[in-house]
């Protein structure tokens, strides 16, 4: 199991259209295709203008796959066309994880033994260099 984060700056006097945009546009196709999304938030101290969210994947592979079905959905290209024209996104990280052994979703959770934490970073950039 694998977990994308991936953290939106958003311009602040364009948050409550973006989100908006996001909820009505893009949240369903996502969990359509992406599949399990596990939290979706927006940040209330420190950098404020910023929205995460946090979808589980079986495999990079699978991820890939997920992604590259949804790209090819019309109401993603629709999406994706309307955000550009909004122009609110300033800032997209996207970071892969891997659970440790004692993460709470983990079938293999046992509390014992070293910690691992691997953290890739995917990419990130100016919005017109987003990854997909």
């Amino acid at each position: 199991m694998i977990y994308e984060k991936r953290t939106y700056t958003i311009n602040p006097l364009k948050m409550a259209d973006w989100l908006a945009l996001y909820q009505s546009d893009a949240l369903a196709v996502q969990t359509d295709h992406l599949g399990q999304l596990i939290g979706f938030f927006f940040t209330e101290i420190g950098v404020v203008n910023q929205v995460v969210h946090i979808w589980a994947y079986e495999s990079l592979d699978d991820r890939l796959v997920r992604r590259a079905r949804m790209a090819q959905d019309e109401r993603w290209q629709t999406f994706s066309r309307k955000n550009r024209e909004l122009a609110a996104v300033e800032r997209l990280e996207s970071v892969l994880m891997r659970p440790t052994a004692f993460h709470l979703c983990s079938k293999e959770s046992n509390m014992s033994g070293p910690v691992k934490v691997d953290v890739l970073v995917v990419g990130s950039g100016a919005a017109g260099s987003l990854p997909r």
